[in-house]
């Protein structure tokens, strides 16, 4: 039997099971006087609603890719261009052109420009320690 086929054998394994939970759902409500109406107004919302009942019970309970961070760091450990202009005094256009020279170090994730902390402090530092000609 084909991938293909198997698949299909499966999703039709999991419509008949979604019916016979429809069906045993169905005479529950008859059986606790409900308003039949109710279930009848909107069958494609029902049948999703099982559906995602049904999938949940075939998958189990949720899974995460990795661990959960419960707690945020106290302080972040970077800072976007626009937040190091402000801590350097410089205009926003002025840091992306700094950024753009390499004169303030950055990371880049994706589209994202960040400016470490611990760079830009490394930065301030070496700013007295200016080597001249003389030394």
């Amino acid at each position: 039997m084909s991938e293909f086929e198997q698949q299909q054998q499966q999703q039709q394994q999991q419509q008949q099971q979604l019916q016979q939970h429809h069906d045993a759902d169905h005479d529950d409500d008859h059986d606790e006087d409900h308003d039949a109406d109710h279930d009848d107004a909107h069958p494609e919302a029902c049948s999703e609603a099982e559906a995602g009942r049904a999938w949940e019970e075939v998958h189990g309970e949720r899974r995460t890719v990795g661990p959960v961070i419960e707690e945020r760091p106290v302080q972040r450990l970077t800072m976007s261009v626009e937040e190091a202009a402000i801590a350097l005094g410089i205009s926003r256009t002025f840091a992306y052109e700094a950024v753009a020279r390499g004169e303030i170090p950055c990371i880049r994730i994706g589209r994202r420009i960040l400016v470490p902390r611990v760079a830009l402090e490394r930065l301030l530092a070496s700013a007295g320690t200016i080597k001249t000609g003389n030394s």
